[in-house]
């Protein structure tokens, strides 16, 4: 097998499954941007390295280019940094089957994260509900349900989303008893899926976002 490095090489960072889109990290060194310098670094990294990926951690990376740190800018979104990578090409004997494998660089990439505004300290906090979390329907109005996260202090806006044979009604309180196999990353837009448990039945699917804290 031959190994190569294609000559031309395309620097991404790697990202959350789900949320987040690839920028090209010109902001951010640390100690810039809205609040970077009031953050501690829960995590360092040096490139070339691992991709920090998790976006309720922050993360301090350093490389070819500069030091370069998570923070939040000036919509309430996230900046996030990462180690780039380029392409490496490997074929076999006679090159007729080539294949590229991810390599990371010693170059930081910055990419933004949507948190619908709701950035803090370096971070995206996640509105994904957990197992044991209380939840109360608020109010319900054109098919939307208000739901408030009394545990985690979210409000989430739900409709029903292909079963609902017997919908709660309003006041109704639910304790999460299973959170879907969360990953526990619901930012900016992104939505989650429910099913409703209410007096120990399984009564209704819901979708979900986030509407405020």
């Amino acid at each position: 097998m031959r190994t190569s490095f294609i000559s031309a090489f395309f620097s991404i960072v790697l990202l959350p499954l789900g949320c987040g889109s690839q920028a090209s990290g010109e902001d951010g060194s640390a100690g810039s941007g809205d609040g970077a310098a009031s953050v501690v670094p829960d995590e360092t990294v040096t490139c070339p390295g691992p991709a920090p990926g998790a976006v309720d951690v922050v993360f301090q990376v350093s490389g070819s280019n500069g030091v370069f740190a998570d923070h939040c800018d000036s919509q309430g979104d996230l900046v996030k940094y990462g180690c780039g990578i380029m392409l490496e090409q490997r074929c076999n004997g006679d090159e007729i089957e080539c294949s590229y494998q991810p390599v990371p660089t010693a170059e930081v990439i910055g990419a933004e994260h949507d948190c619908a505004g709701k950035c803090r300290e370096g971070k995206c906090k996640s509105f994904c509900i957990s197992t044991d979390d209380r939840l109360h329907i608020d109010s319900v109005s054109a098919g939307d349900y208000r739901i408030a996260n009394q545990t985690a202090g979210w409000r989430y806006t739900c409709r029903v989303n292909v079963y609902c044979p017997n919908p709660p009604e309003v006041g109704s309180i639910d304790i999460v008893q299973y959170d879907g196999g969360s990953d526990g990353t619901c930012v900016g837009t992104d939505t989650f899926s429910y099913g409703w448990d209410w007096e120990g039945e399984y009564e209704c699917s819901f979708e979900c976002s986030a509407s405020g804290l």
